[in-house]
């Protein structure tokens, strides 16, 4: 993995990411591991199968406790990843 030279110089982390049978990737773990993201706002969008959220973003508020995990998630099943261009467009913008 490639370190974040400077995480201080970021207020704002995007964390995109499948659900793994109703959780986080362990990849997403070993990063929220690797930094202190205290007093950073967490914005989270994942793919699914079914599970929605599968709520890992309690996970994610879990491991990293002084952190917001902002509740402006963009959650996309697996159908539908092929047709949402602009979905992804119009949350990427509210960030």
């Amino acid at each position: 993995m490639k370190r974040v030279q400077n995480m201080a110089q970021y207020d704002k982390i995007v964390i995109v990411c499948p659900v793994w049978w109703y959780k986080m990737p362990l990849a997403v773990q070993s990063f929220l591991d690797e930094y202190d993201l205290s007093g950073k706002t967490i914005y989270l969008s994942v793919t699914h199968g079914g599970s929605r959220s599968a709520g890992i973003e309690r996970e994610i508020a879990a491991s990293e406790p002084k952190a917001t995990v902002s509740r402006n998630m963009l959650i996309l099943s697996r159908s539908d990843t092929a047709k949402s261009e602009q979905k992804i467009k119009n949350w990427a913008k509210g960030l």
